[in-house]
């Protein structure tokens, strides 16, 4: 299974990002949207040091990246 990790340091956008990740996610077969408390920096880091990160200049620069997956 791959696993997206969202690290947000602003946490007045969590709630609308969440809102616009579950409709997004929606137009897919076979992906969900979990909250998972059990997930810990040791994990985050484990997936540095294999790669399995994508970094983006800003929470829009994402949010476009995803409205040009949707689009194709």
């Amino acid at each position: 299974m791959t696993q997206l990790v969202i690290n947000i340091e602003d946490a007045s956008v969590k709630a609308t990002l969440k809102q616009a990740l579950l409709k997004v996610m929606s137009n897919f077969k076979g992906v969900s949207f979990e909250e998972e408390d059990s997930y810990t920096l040791d994990d985050a880091l484990e997936e540095v040091r294999r790669g399995d990160v994508i970094i983006y200049e800003s929470a829009e620069d994402f949010l476009n990246h995803l409205r040009r997956e949707i689009q194709d």
